[in-house]
């Protein structure tokens, strides 16, 4: 990457190519969008993608690119781009990554459309083994959750070590 930095602004320019394959042996190939972030220092922070990707199947002789933040009159998030086949343009697309997506004028995905669901209430506990009785409802991946951390807070450090050493020689 190649970082382009202004006084309130940071660009990120990726080189190079990722692969996604599937288990049936399917390989697509892909450059990377490029990263802008603004009011790094003063103001709201704002993390947004820009630039072009290409993209393309081998197998199937499928080819495609879209291009976010490079639209005239529209904002920061909109995109366009295209799918070919054989060389022969087979689909246009056009949207904003934060909101929906077209092709050829049809919409697939709307964000307003998209199923909510309640936000937990995290003041709620539940039941654990620990000495204090109960944690906060957490992910069982949550640092609050690492048995090391957790003996030691209750002031064992002979058995904090014993399972800093079990988590790390897994």
């Amino acid at each position: 990457m190649k970082p382009k930095a202004g006084l309130n602004s940071l660009d990120l320019h990726a080189s190079g190519q990722k692969v996604v394959e599937f288990k049936d042996g399917l390989r697509i190939v892909y450059n990377p969008t490029n990263d802008r972030f603004a009011n790094t220092l003063f103001g709201t922070l704002q993390h947004i993608l820009i630039g072009r990707c290409d993209f393309r199947d081998d197998v199937n002789n499928i080819e495609g690119w879209f291009e976010i933040g490079n639209v005239r009159r529209k904002p920061k998030d909109y995109l366009i781009g295209a799918i070919t086949k054989n060389g022969v343009q087979v689909a246009e697309m056009s949207g904003s990554y934060a909101g929906f997506l077209e092709f050829d004028g049809k919409r697939y995905w709307d964000q307003r459309d998209v199923a909510t669901y309640p936000c937990l209430d995290l003041t709620k506990t539940q039941p654990t083994t620990d000495k204090k009785g109960s944690l906060p409802l957490l992910l069982p991946s949550d640092s609050e959750r690492r048995t090391d951390l957790t003996t030691l807070k209750l002031g064992d450090v002979d058995a904090a070590e014993v399972c800093k050493n079990e988590l790390e020689n897994v």
